[in-house]
């Protein structure tokens, strides 16, 4: 038992990731991800566009698309306008049926 140990040790050991290129010593890039998340606080369904009330994150950029959640559940999609005041923004209605209250957040 005590051998077994020993050799499945020493194959972990000496075992390890074939490296192409590069080494231990090379830099990797990471890029923070921008997680936006609100709720709805008002719905106008003639012009099709919300206003969200935003988090202590910032708001998106225009453009930006966003998912609507209900219970989990993804029931719609924005897209974030250009107006935007403090922690609220407005978003045009791409895509479902989105209500007051329901959650948004980055897809």
């Amino acid at each position: 038992m005590r051998w077994t140990l020993i050799l499945l040790t020493g194959l972990l050991i000496t075992s390890g990731c074939k490296t192409g290129k590069g080494g231990a010593g090379d830099l990797v890039e990471v890029k923070p991800v921008e997680v936006f998340t609100g709720n709805i606080a008002l719905v106008n369904p003639q012009l099709k566009y919300v206003v969200v009330e935003g988090g202590l994150m910032g708001n998106p950029k225009a453009g930006t698309l966003l998912g609507v959640y209900r219970a989990d559940k993804k029931v719609g999609e924005l897209k974030v306008s250009e107006q935007s005041r403090m922690n609220n923004y407005a978003a045009d209605i791409v895509s479902g049926d989105v209500k007051v209250g329901d959650t948004v957040r980055s897809n």
